[in-house]
């Protein structure tokens, strides 16, 4: 994940019958979380960000592999789990572009995340100072 995408505005994607908020990496498929480990969801950002375009295998393992090299079995794995985590079992999700790489191809709708107030921490009291006389 390049540092210009890790600085940008997070949001809330909606897409099938799942729902991603951004910021806070909470993925729900039919009104239930899921946990996705760190490679599929950072493919996932990845192909909601591009949804619609083809992105090509060696975008998405430059992108969210980077300084490595993948063999295409390690991202056609983690696409298989991606699928199965949304339920994508039909592959109308996510397509493959044979000898190219893959394409969100289901519409999506994106939201805004609302801002959260931040939690401070309480500032701890120091004792007056000493007042002689």
């Amino acid at each position: 994940m390049s540092l210009q995408y890790q600085s940008r505005q997070k949001h809330i994607w909606r897409f099938g019958r799942s729902v991603l908020d951004e910021g806070a990496l909470d993925l729900q498929v039919n009104g239930q979380p899921v946990h996705l480990h760190r490679k599929p969801m950072l493919v996932l950002l990845h192909l909601l960000v591009r949804a619609g375009d083809l992105v090509t295998k060696d975008e998405l393992a430059a992108t969210c592999w980077p300084r490595r090299v993948i063999s295409d079995t390690v991202l056609t794995t983690t696409i298989n789990r991606l699928r199965a985590v949304l339920g994508d079992e039909d592959r109308l999700l996510i397509r493959t572009v044979h000898g190219f790489g893959y394409r969100f191809a289901c519409p999506v709708q994106i939201e805004p995340r609302p801002e959260r107030p931040r939690m401070l921490r309480p500032v701890e009291q120091s004792p007056a100072p000493f007042e002689g006389g």
